[in-house]
């Protein structure tokens, strides 16, 4: 998910718009800083059959996706609902420069050290650190976002290859 996005679709029994009301009502306008409860799961907007939402957390979260999606009416009782999630431009950029800069630091230590043992094995351990925090967290929100999605429609998200 840090650079290509994760596509999944739901098929729900039930009519498009009915699927649609059901996002609208737990969805609200995006505000900048949020603290304390939720009232709705989703914060972003849906304008007619298509959405562009996030999970509702507290404050900013910068590993939770952007969720962008559609409304797609298969018969009049049973409607597919297609969403990617994206991460936030920064994360993919910070995750760049910041592996990069360990990278680099760790390929020049034994030229810059004299302990040079020390800034490989530093870097390597940043690496798998950084790799660790990444995978944690991305999988914590995704399982929210999912579990969420669950709920509202009753049916599991499947992810899809494209």
């Amino acid at each position: 998910m840090l650079f290509k996005a994760k596509n999944f679709h739901i098929i729900t029994a039930l009519t498009k718009d009915e699927a649609i009301k059901i996002l609208q009502e737990n969805t609200t306008k995006k505000k900048f800083f949020t603290l304390g409860s939720f009232k709705s799961e989703f914060e972003g907007f849906i304008k007619d059959d298509y959405f562009e939402i996030e999970k509702s957390i507290s404050g900013r979260n910068s590993f939770n996706p952007h969720i962008k999606g559609n409304f797609i009416k298969i018969d009049d009782n049973t409607t597919e609902i297609n969403f990617s999630l994206k991460m936030n431009w920064f994360v993919s950029v910070f995750f760049i420069f910041f592996i990069t800069f360990i990278i680099i630091f760790g390929i020049s230590s034994p030229f810059l050290l004299e302990e040079w043992y020390l800034g490989v094995g530093g870097s390597l351990f940043f690496l798998i650190f950084i790799y660790f925090f990444y995978f944690i967290f991305s999988s914590i929100t995704l399982n929210n976002i999912l579990g969420s999605f669950k709920k509202l429609y009753h049916s599991n998200p499947q992810e899809q290859d494209l």
